[in-house]
């Protein structure tokens, strides 16, 4: 199975070439990295071409409208992988994420949407957290519960999908997505879980670097405005963060143990049927 990588990128000097050489130096061969570049006017462009040179599945494209999701859609347009995922342009994969995202995908059909556990790295690339969310209930996900001041953020860079639900969004999905300047990911989910549920992989394979300056973090106001903005409901931000607290408790409890379960079922599903009794 190939795995295609969008990477949305504007002015990412200070850390893609990191995050292109966590895709580089994935222990799994089959794989595109599709970059999308919105305008950079730092030295971005520049680090790009040096790893091309080296590396003849890394592809540039001019994104021709503006904005991270339109970037991300114009990506996969032109990706031609069975599994998607996007990286943004300062996160990072772990040397294992494409073949342990694979391996997790092709045992059934029916499986369609798997997340790691959630972790992130610091400024310098040190890994500083590892939480051991297990569970991620489908029907929570499809009403937009899984939010910073509610029951926490499902990671993007943990998250790899079959293209076909992807390509299963309409142009008024990608419309209402690409409008969004920092939820659309939030929004994404709750389209997936329309369709599918999501499973753990009981292991990092992916993870957000926190180093100060992300949009996410200093635009946190902006990212809350577009959540409510889709309906969902709406609780005290204290409420909600303690909500979410107990949650993650016991979904770490709890959970870890259905993803175990889960990583044990797919073992037994890799394993040759055994012969009939004679």
């Amino acid at each position: 199975m190939k795995c295609s990588i969008v990477m949305p990128v504007l002015n990412g000097e200070p850390y893609i070439q990191a995050a292109i050489n966590s895709v580089i130096t994935q222990d799994y061969d089959d794989w595109e990295l599709i970059i999308v570049d919105g305008g950079s006017t730092d030295a971005t462009l520049q680090i790009v071409a040096k790893l091309q040179t080296a590396e003849a599945r890394i592809r540039l494209i001019q994104q021709t409208t503006t904005g991270m999701y339109p970037a991300i859609f114009e990506g996969f347009d032109v990706a031609t992988g069975d599994i998607f995922s996007w990286l943004n342009s300062d996160d990072l994969y772990p040397s294992w994420a494409l073949r342990v995202a694979t391996d997790f995908l092709k045992v059934s059909e029916n499986r369609k949407w798997i997340t790691g556990f959630p972790g992130a790295w610091d400024r310098n690339g040190a890994l500083r957290y590892l939480l051991p969310i297990g569970i991620w209930p489908q029907r929570w996900i499809k009403r937009g519960y899984f939010h910073p001041n509610f029951l926490g953020c499902i990671q993007a860079e943990s998250s790899f999908f079959r293209c076909e639900i992807w390509k299963r969004f309409s142009a008024q999905d990608r419309s209402e997505i690409c409008a969004m300047r920092l939820a659309g990911d939030y929004l994404i989910w709750r389209k997936f879980a329309e369709h599918t549920r999501l499973v753990t992989v009981p292991t990092l394979i992916g993870g957000f670097r926190n180093h100060g300056g992300n949009r996410s973090i200093t635009q946190a106001a902006i990212y809350m405005e577009e959540v409510y903005e889709t309906g969902t409901l709406k609780l005290q931000p204290r409420i909600g963060r303690r909500l979410g607290q107990v949650f993650s408790a016991m979904a770490c409890a709890f959970g870890y143990r259905a993803a175990l379960r889960e990583s044990a079922r797919l073992n037994q599903d890799n394993q040759t049927e055994p012969p009939a009794s004679i």
